[in-house]
């Protein structure tokens, strides 16, 4: 029988008789009243899980209407993903995301397989697909421990001999690929800082975190790591999303923070401290970041601290 008639947004489900699981596979359809009951509960119904699996081997399936958006990482052999979005081949460390609408998977012959993979659905479901840079149809990450981690507990939310089956239970579940889609674009940052400029960035920053109180040029700053200014700049702003004086300004601010917070140095004597010789210049800056002038910021931060410590345990 078809494990839903309708699927969540009135595409019909792929009829689980016509797609067995092979030996050695895995697979998790969540049962009908718990989908409903996601799709309809106020944490859930942006985003929630509706299959899981993994593929130890070619599952053998021929096209088939995949009624939602499903994730795949491959962490071991080769898979080709066919799909209304475009045909793909997906190695050891690809990860894939297709959107509801005709696929096909066909693993490639003489290769052990590993293959994960997550059908999702949501009002959100589209805007979490679009998270992640999906421009080239498909992203290598690597086999990453941690990731590897995510999917197989997704994949286990139906161990009965874990936990009760209850609606709880998959509330976290929708939580957790919350947080799967949401670190995938984290890790494929940072593998690029370590792929490039991990080092030149630890570097640039504690020339920084040295300087806090000192004029500093984009050419000091790129003297530092041996590029120049127009390439530090663009590289900078590539892996932070700041250009490097917007970075640096922050540096400075957080600091300014931190010495409000921890001392009771006056505020012309923090604004030298952090490189702004006129204090008046330094209190705008700190206003425009915070909303608020570094007084008012110390004022606040002491009367939380007071109320804080004068509460019951």
């Amino acid at each position: 029988m078809d494990i839903l008639a309708q699927g969540d947004g009135g595409i019909p489900d792929f009829p689980v008789r016509d797609y067995p699981v092979p030996r050695g596979c895995s697979r998790f359809i969540l049962p009908v009243d718990l989908r409903r009951a996601l799709h309809e509960h106020p944490l859930t119904r942006d985003l929630y899980p509706r299959a899981s699996g993994h593929y130890s081997r070619d599952p053998g399936h021929g096209t088939f209407l995949q009624p939602c958006h499903l994730i795949y990482y491959c962490t071991g052999g080769e898979m080709r993903l066919r799909s209304d979005a475009g045909e793909s081949l997906l190695a050891s460390g690809d990860i894939a995301i297709r959107p509801p609408g005709r696929t096909e998977l066909t693993g490639t012959e003489g290769k052990p397989l590993s293959l994960y993979w997550v059908a999702f659905s949501g009002s959100l479901s589209t805007v979490y697909s679009q998270f992640i840079d999906f421009s080239d149809g498909v992203v290598h990450l690597g086999p990453d421990p941690g990731l590897i981690g995510q999917f197989e507990t997704l994949c286990r939310l139906h161990d009965l001999q874990r936990a009760d089956f209850t609606i709880d239970r998959f509330i976290n579940g929708a939580s957790l690929l919350k947080a799967l889609l949401t670190s995938i674009p984290v890790l494929l940052s940072h593998r690029g800082t370590e792929r490039r400029d991990r080092i030149q960035m630890e570097r640039i920053r504690g020339f920084m975190a040295q300087r806090i109180g000192e004029p500093l040029r984009l050419e000091d700053m790129a003297r530092s790591v041996n590029l120049s200014p127009y390439h530090f700049a663009r590289t900078f702003k590539t892996l932070t999303g700041l250009a490097p004086m917007q970075y640096f300004i922050r540096m400075r601010l957080q600091q300014a923070c931190r010495l409000l917070d921890t001392t009771r140095l006056p505020v012309k004597q923090i604004s030298a401290a952090v490189g702004y010789q006129d204090p008046q210049h330094f209190s705008r800056r700190f206003c425009q970041a915070f909303g608020m002038a570094p007084l008012a910021y110390r004022n606040r931060a002491s009367a939380c601290k007071a109320t804080t410590s004068g509460a019951t345990p």
